[in-house]
């Protein structure tokens, strides 16, 4: 069995790789976004840029991505 993880665990803060990082010092190698404006701002072209540039140098998943469940940025 494998095991993903969300990066809802760290929703309070902004998705960065510094994150990515820590959830792939654990092993783990799938993970699902989760598109909350304030940690994953998918209308920021530079944040989704940074991370796709880290996926580029890590062997990890994206599995899925969790849609947004609200339109503001709370």
């Amino acid at each position: 069995m494998e095991f993903g993880l969300s990066t809802h665990l760290f929703v309070g803060e902004r998705l960065t790789s510094h994150i990515l990082d820590r959830i792939f010092a654990t092993g783990i190698r799938k993970i699902e976004f989760f598109a909350a404006r304030q940690h994953l701002d998918y209308h920021d072209k530079n944040q989704v840029r940074d991370l796709a540039l880290w996926f580029k140098d890590h062997e990890l998943t994206l599995h899925s991505m969790h849609a947004p469940l609200y339109g503001d940025l709370d």
